[in-house]
């Protein structure tokens, strides 16, 4: 049975302020088990990455540096002396011990000590704003809507992980299940979001919040990672796709997708798009509502994700391309176009809105990610704010039909803060 909603409590049997051992829930709740994007305080999300261990085994790559490991890093920052930015693990080495040796390897790694210099900026046609925290030092936006609404995650001020929502110049507080973290993951056009949360018990259950009130969906160790506005609700179980509709849980096995397959997004026609497991890695699918399933290829490499998909049906996500790094890519009228990276190494998308408009992040140079929007050919770098901290890195992760777009920037020292990129004729 679901458990009950206690919004805001905080037992004292949770730490308060001490966000690194809050990383049992990435273990908990990211059964893909993939090395995580952003690790604290563990976030599980839709953005990770999966590798081929065959061809990666052993290193541990940023920037073209090698370290020891298993995994590879896309991007990096410490906070607090730990940090995971954008590492990604092979794609079916999906034990726990492989990412527990992750998140060592990388928090003791000299990338994770390197600090680097820099001051705020802004694309000329985009205006950066801060959203704030719920009391701490850390926040982080995850998805928009089209009435202008976000959703994410925040530190408290006793030091707890909480989903909130920003509307109207305000972040409120979405509390959670119980226990001392929650994180939204998306949010539809009719206020409704989902995401995951402890219970008081430590165990971890998908939510819908809809009407000022967070319940617990069907589906112990699940994830609820996006949701549409005709209400249906896709995440991950176990290493499965799973649909919660009318709150009842539906895993989306057949036609090619089953175990070890992921689960990124879903359109209003119930197209949904992902992963799922071919030729010894990942291939991105878009499936429509019948369970028909379209490959979308790679860009050369044997990896590829999908990550978002809008009402036409175009999708965006990330490949390895035969450079041998990720590559954002677009992909529409079945072709899988390369976006390409703002001078670097690699790049990620995660976000695509209507009008073809994709978001993610991408390298500058070996120690420095960017959020970008991308367009008919050309990737724009967002910029950061202005207080830039000690390692000015941006992302990118959503943009809604008007091209308001959110992430996380840099917030001066090592503090991460929810931002909002607003297109200068819209501010």
């Amino acid at each position: 049975m679901a458990p009950a909603v206690t919004p805001g409590r905080r037992p004292s049997d949770i730490i308060a302020g001490g966000l690194l051992r809050q990383a049992p829930f990435f273990f908990l709740i990211t059964f893909r088990l993939l090395c995580v994007e952003y690790v604290e305080p563990s976030v599980p999300r839709r953005r990770m990455i999966a590798h081929d261990w065959a061809e990666r085994a052993g290193n541990l790559r940023t920037g073209g540096a090698s370290y020891g490991g298993p995994c590879v890093i896309l991007d990096h920052e410490t906070r607090g002396g730990f940090l995971l930015r954008n590492m990604v693990l092979s794609g079916h080495a999906r034990r726990l011990v492989v990412a527990a040796g992750c998140v060592i390897a990388t928090a003791l790694s000299p990338v994770a000590a390197s600090a680097a210099a820099g001051t705020g900026s802004a694309a000329e046609n985009y205006e950066i704003a801060d959203l704030g925290t719920l009391g701490g030092a850390y926040s982080r936006a995850e998805a928009v809507n089209d009435r202008g609404d976000i959703v994410g995650g925040s530190t408290t001020a006793a030091g707890e992980w909480h989903a909130f929502l920003w509307s109207r110049g305000r972040m409120m507080d979405l509390g959670t299940l119980g226990g001392a973290y929650s994180v939204a993951l998306d949010i539809n056009n009719r206020g409704e979001v989902v995401g995951v949360s402890y219970t008081e018990s430590g165990e971890t259950y998908p939510f819908l919040w809809a009407d000022g009130r967070m319940t617990a969906l069907e589906g112990l160790n699940c994830s609820a990672e996006a949701i549409n506005d005709r209400g249906q609700v896709i995440g991950n179980c176990w290493f499965n796709p799973v649909m919660w509709e009318g709150g009842r849980l539906t895993y989306l096995i057949g036609n090619g997708l089953g175990p070890n397959a992921t689960i990124r997004d879903v359109n209003d026609a119930g197209r949904m798009v992902g992963g799922y497991p071919t030729d010894g890695s990942l291939h991105a699918y878009r499936r429509d509502r019948r369970g028909e399933l379209v490959d979308l290829g790679t860009l050369g490499a044997h990896f590829s994700e999908a990550q978002a998909v809008n009402r036409r049906g175009e999708v965006a996500g990330y490949a390895d391309s035969i450079s041998g790094y990720q590559h954002a890519f677009f992909w529409s009228g079945g072709r899988m176009i390369d976006i390409g990276t703002l001078g670097g190494l690699s790049s990620v998308a995660y976000g695509l809105n209507d009008r073809g408009q994709v978001v993610g992040n991408a390298s500058v140079d070996p120690t420095t990610l960017r959020a970008f929007v991308w367009h008919r050919g050309t990737m724009t770098d967002l910029g950061i704010l202005p207080a830039g901290g000690r390692r000015p890195v941006s992302r990118a992760v959503d943009i809604n039909r008007h091209g308001l777009i959110v992430g996380t920037s840099s917030a001066g020292g090592f503090e991460w803060h929810a931002v909002v990129w607003r297109p200068a004729d819209h501010a």
